[in-house]
């Protein structure tokens, strides 16, 4: 009984470590997403605006 409890708990642990490190893999991911979103976004924005023509567009 206590083995078993002992077993469960080891693998609780391990659940925990794994999701653990996988939520931080997953926050560095979002992490350079959003700089490169800032990056295009920056260069985006610094670009020359297209002339408008007087039709609509």
């Amino acid at each position: 009984m206590i083995k078993e409890e002992i077993n469960k708990n080891k693998q609780e642990l391990k659940d925990y470590i794994y999701n653990k490190k996988w939520i931080e893999e997953r926050l560095e991911d979002i992490k350079e997403r959003r700089s490169l979103l800032n990056k295009i976004t920056t260069t985006l924005s610094d670009m020359p605006k297209r002339k408008s023509k007087n039709n609509g567009y």
